[in-house]
């Protein structure tokens, strides 16, 4: 079941799965939302920059440190980014997330004379200025290390953690 809470910054997005859920961003959803819309600017697509899709990976990267029993491999694209979490976890870490988010403008097929460069990203915390403010937060929020066993044994087998439900007496 995919939730928008109102704790998470606009365009995020928690789904709750049985040990741990996905958080995903999809720009698309900032695209589609009227309020998040300046000026002239709905002829071209937004786009996270290579800086902001760095940060995201260091972030979840720390992250999976932090959590090595729920860790996966992630995509971090320019539109759109989703990884596994543990649901106590994604208030914060969607808050640090959002801190690193920088979204270009761009017009396909659009090349204005005289300029060099890409226009100037716009930081996500402007953009959403109007509606939703990002949280600061620190990585001290978040414990080293977790171990999940609600309801669950671990068996590791080649580094990765396989979780069996456990065996009731008979």
């Amino acid at each position: 079941m995919a939730s928008e809470s109102n704790s998470l910054p606009p365009g995020f997005q928690f789904s709750e799965k049985l040990v741990a859920g996905r958080l995903d961003f999809d720009i698309v959803r900032l695209e589609d939302d009227e309020r998040f819309h300046r000026g002239d600017r709905t002829d071209g697509i937004w786009k996270l920059t290579d800086e902001a899709r760095e940060a995201i990976i260091a972030v979840i990267d720390e992250y999976y440190d932090r959590r090595p029993a729920i860790e996966e491999s992630v995509s971090v694209g320019s539109e759109s980014f989703a990884f596994r979490i543990l649901p106590e976890d994604v208030e914060h870490i969607s808050h640090h997330l959002a801190a690193d988010l920088e979204i270009r403008f761009e017009i396909p097929d659009f090349s204005p004379s005289g300029l060099d460069e890409d226009p100037d990203p716009l930081p996500y915390s402007d953009l959403i200025s109007d509606v939703a403010t990002v949280r600061e937060v620190s990585w001290s929020e978040i414990p080293e290390t977790q171990s999940i066993t609600s309801g669950l044994s671990e068996s590791v087998c080649l580094g990765r953690v396989w979780k069996l439900p456990k065996q009731t007496a008979r």
